[in-house]
């Protein structure tokens, strides 16, 4: 029995271990370039340190006809910037200035994945490029997936937005595996820290050693929202099998007031790929025009 253990905890470590290494996949100038081009617009690369000294890349796609709006799109894990020139699409055509990111360890930006250590406080650094450059204009978000619970998580840290558009966010996945294994079984957090905590505790030592990562120190994306006041609206397929509805109702309860939650029906995950795109960006649209002060 101890060797069958010891046997799932290193198999268990090694899983974990795999997703710590960098996703660079190619960035692509033609396509932004192609993207930008339909609203007789510009491209311009974007770069900032950060406050690791990490070296982070991103695309600033400006209109010609902008209406005083900036967005920041932030992709989700193991992508990059160029998985958000879809979205980046509807922003553009109604004046939005675009700036889409690789988060540190994807596409161009230096670092590897850290899973919620150091990319929300990469994307409120983001945030402060976006708000100095859009001086009284609005600056919003919009992040798919992991970049939505980057986002969600980087609230704690009072970013500059105006508001925040959260497709598919998880309340917690490798950085808070209770709650992500919660929303999935049922259970609650602590059941669950019960039940694994044998197999994810000895990985989460392994990957401070291996790494110089704390997991623990993962900001909440619950504690995040019930601490923050900024407008958050959350777009959920409603069979999303990945971040679970469960989870996005904990956020929307967590939030009260400042927090909607759209529910996609009957699509999954990659609700943006499926069917309702137009009903739901046109929505989704008319949320950012609610909170626009221009």
């Amino acid at each position: 029995i101890p060797l069958s253990i010891a046997g799932v905890l290193t198999a268990w470590t090694m899983t974990i271990d795999a997703k710590f290494h960098r996703q660079r996949g190619r960035i692509d100038p033609r396509r932004a370039e192609e993207v930008v081009r339909a609203f007789d617009g510009a491209v311009e690369d974007a770069a900032i340190s950060a406050r690791d000294g990490a070296s982070l890349r991103g695309w600033m796609l400006t209109p010609r006809r902008v209406n005083g709006r900036s967005m920041l799109l932030v992709h989700g894990g193991g992508l990059n910037r160029q998985y958000m020139l879809g979205r980046a699409k509807w922003f553009l055509r109604e004046g939005y200035s675009c700036l889409l990111i690789d988060l540190r360890g994807c596409g161009e930006s230096g670092g590897v994945m850290s899973y919620g250590v150091e990319e929300p406080a990469d994307t409120v650094a983001w945030a402060r490029w976006l708000r100095l450059r859009a001086g009284t204009g609005s600056v919003f978000a919009f992040g798919s997936s992991r970049g939505a619970t980057t986002l969600v998580q980087s609230l704690a840290l009072s970013p500059p937005l105006d508001g925040v558009v959260a497709e598919s966010a998880g309340v917690g996945n490798i950085q808070r595996p209770y709650e992500f294994i919660g929303d999935r079984t049922g259970m609650s957090p602590e059941a669950a820290k019960v039940t694994f905590g044998l197999l994810i505790e000895p990985s989460f030592a392994w990957i401070r050693f291996r790494h110089g990562l704390d997991m623990r120190s993962v900001q909440s994306g619950l504690e995040a929202v019930r601490n923050n006041r900024i407008p958050i609206l959350i777009v959920q397929g409603e069979e999303d099998d990945v971040t679970p509805l469960r989870g996005a109702e904990r956020l929307r309860d967590a939030g009260g007031g400042h927090v909607e939650l759209m529910v996609v029906p009957k699509v999954g995950h990659d609700w943006f790929d499926q069917r309702g795109q137009p009903v739901v960006m046109q929505r989704t649209m008319a949320w950012f025009d609610s909170l626009s002060t221009l």
